[in-house]
């Protein structure tokens, strides 16, 4: 029998509970200079993305408490192909959590494979005790380019354009998105865009007193570049638990 099981994310980051730094402020409105409009930059990512057919990128995330007694590493890669008007998806990471230092270190790690064809996603999570499979909703996993990006922003909260800096021109957009049902310590997420590609570079999770939590670096883009279809094809492990989180929880 398949048990069902819901539970909630946040873009898709990998959430961790130690602040490392603080929030730069954006320039005061009467100092800002106008910048293009959210319907604007909407239409530059989409257009931008639209030109291309795939895409692969590293992602990585560094995070040390101050006193170095808790490190958390993420990384891994991202593949996404377009095939029949829809996006096939594939981000493969691993988390390193290192506590204590010396004898007393202990290092815990999870590996996480997301898979979605535009229409049905899977996860499968292992952390080296037991691993398991999901079931996910095909607007889980995070997406990382053009209209679904932007599509995935909206879902979790109000999006705006943050105003370009003073004397400063960037090659990339920056979104903010105050969440809408935010998960503690979780309030605000801040998203860079590439305006010429209409991928994403950077993502920078706050909390409540605009403490940064976690930035994941999204490195090395590969666009056009080929890729095996069977990396987008999901196979069921044998062996391992499988929750289906699309259905209502029946309490089976």
């Amino acid at each position: 029998m398949v048990r069902t099981h819901r539970f909630s994310t946040i873009v898709g980051l990998v959430v961790t509970l130690c602040a490392v730094s603080g929030f730069a402020q954006s320039p005061s409105p009467e100092k800002a200079e106008a910048g293009p409009s959210l319907a604007e930059v909407e239409k530059q990512i989409t257009e931008a993305w639209a030109k291309h057919n795939t895409l692969k990128l590293r992602v990585h995330s560094l995070i040390r408490t101050p006193n170095a007694v808790r490190t958390v590493e993420l990384s891994g890669t991202v593949m996404v192909r377009k095939k029949d008007g829809q996006e096939e998806y594939r981000r493969d990471t691993t988390t390193t959590t290192t506590l204590g230092s010396g004898a007393a270190t202990r290092v815990d790690t999870i590996n996480v494979l997301e898979i979605c064809d535009g229409k049905t996603a899977h996860m499968v999570r292992n952390s080296g005790l037991d691993s398991k499979v999901y079931r996910v909703d095909p607007s889980r996993p995070q997406r990382v380019a053009g209209a679904a990006l932007i599509e995935q922003l909206k879902a979790n909260g109000t999006l705006t354009v943050a105003p370009p800096p003073e004397d400063e021109s960037l090659d990339y957009f920056v979104l903010k998105v105050k969440l809408r049902d935010p998960a503690p310590p979780a309030d605000m997420v801040e998203v860079h865009v590439d305006r010429d590609t209409g991928v994403m570079n950077t993502q920078i999770l706050y909390d409540a007193t605009g403490g940064e939590i976690q930035t994941v670096h999204y490195l090395d883009h590969k666009l056009d570049v080929e890729l095996d279809p069977d990396f987008f094809d999901f196979l069921l492990p044998e062996g391992v638990e499988y929750i289906d989180t699309t259905e209502p929880d029946n309490g089976e």
